[in-house]
């Protein structure tokens, strides 16, 4: 509706970089993304980022995305950022993924 506030940006970032979680991520860098809460920031960040990470073994489990992990990335409110589209995930520079 017309003159509704945008959703509010967050911001994603590593926190653990050597989780192999990160084979399931094609960015392994900060992001920003609008969304109404920090699990939508979440599943849109992996979503956007979302590689087929291949299982090591035959019965190794997939691994899941980084950017749903609280103890790998970390996921903040970022007032600062007004330049996020809405439906985009950007890099620093302001690119899309």
């Amino acid at each position: 509706m017309p003159g509704d506030a945008p959703m509010p940006v967050y911001r994603l970032e590593p926190i653990k970089a050597d989780d192999p979680s990160w084979q399931a991520s094609s960015v392994k860098d900060a992001l920003w993304v609008r969304a109404d809460l920090d699990n939508s920031a979440r599943e849109k960040v992996a979503h956007a980022t979302m590689t087929a990470a291949k299982p090591a073994g035959r019965f190794a489990s997939v691994k899941l995305s980084p950017w749903y992990q609280s103890a790998v990335t970390s996921c903040q409110l970022d007032h600062s950022r007004t330049d996020v589209p809405e439906g985009a995930v950007v890099r620093a520079d302001g690119r899309k993924v």
